[in-house]
C-alpha cells in the first residue's frame, strides 16, 4: 500500500489530511520536522506533504533532509503563506513536486497526490528497467569477451592446419609432376 507522510505543527491539519487520504493510502502523521525524520528513517514513504512554517525546522529544511534520506519520494510543500522566497527555496533545495496553498481544495489535492503517485511509480519503474539494462549490458560484455576468446582460439586452431597445407601445396608446385599427380 502507498505510504504518505503528512507533516504540520497544527494537529487539526494533520488529522484533516489523514481523513482525506486514509481510505486510499497508509497515512503517517508528524507534528514536527524531527518526528517526520524519525518516520522517514523507519518507513519507506512514497509522498511527503509538509507545512512550510513550523517551529524548529521549516518545511523546506525538512524536505531537503528528506531528499537525502529518501530521494525517490515525492515531496510537496503546504503553506498558508505565499512567500515566494520559500517557494524558490523549496524547489531548489527540497526539490518539491508541487506547492499547495492553505486552505486547499480537496479535489485538487486528491488529483495532485494521484499524479504524484503516478510520477513516483514511473520513476521506480524507470529505475528498475535501468538496473535490468545495466545487468544485460554486463552480460553482453561478458559474452563479447567469450566470443573474442573463441575467435582467437578458432583462428589459431584453423591457422596451423592451413599453414601446413599451404606449405605442402607450395612444395608441390616446385616439383615437376605428371598431370595425374598434379590433379
Amino acid at each position: 500500500m502507498t505510504r504518505i507522510l503528512v507533516v504540520d505543527d497544527e494537529v487539526d491539519i494533520v488529522d484533516s489530511l489523514e481523513r482525506q487520504f486514509r481510505k486510499k493510502y497508509r497515512v503517517y502523521k508528524a507534528t514536527s520536522g524531527i518526528d517526520a525524520l524519525k518516520i522517514l528513517q523507519k518507513e519507506k514513504i512514497s509522498i511527503i506533504i509538509s507545512d512550510q512554517r513550523m517551529p524548529e525546522m521549516s518545511g523546506v529544511q525538512l524536505l531537503e533532509r528528506a531528499q537525502k534520506l529518501q530521494p525517490e519520494s515525492i515531496r510537496m510543500l503546504l503553506t498558508g503563506y505565499t512567500d515566494i522566497e520559500s517557494v524558490i527555496a523549496a524547489i531548489n533545495k527540497g526539490q518539491i513536486y508541487r506547492y499547495i496553498t492553505k486552505p486547499w481544495d480537496p479535489t485538487d489535492l486528491d488529483v495532485t497526490v494521484q499524479k504524484a503517485l503516478e510520477t513516483f511509480e514511473l520513476r521506480n519503474e524507470l529505475k528498475d528497467k535501468n538496473l535490468k539494462l545495466e545487468a544485460m549490458l554486463e552480460e553482453l560484455k561478458s559474452l563479447d569477451v567469450a566470443k573474442t576468446n573463441f575467435m582467437l582460439l578458432i583462428g589459431h586452431e584453423l591457422k596451423t592446419p592451413l599453414t601446413t597445407v599451404s606449405s605442402f601445396v607450395e612444395l608441390l608446385k616446385e616439383e615437376k609432376l605428371s598431370e595425374d599427380i598434379q590433379k
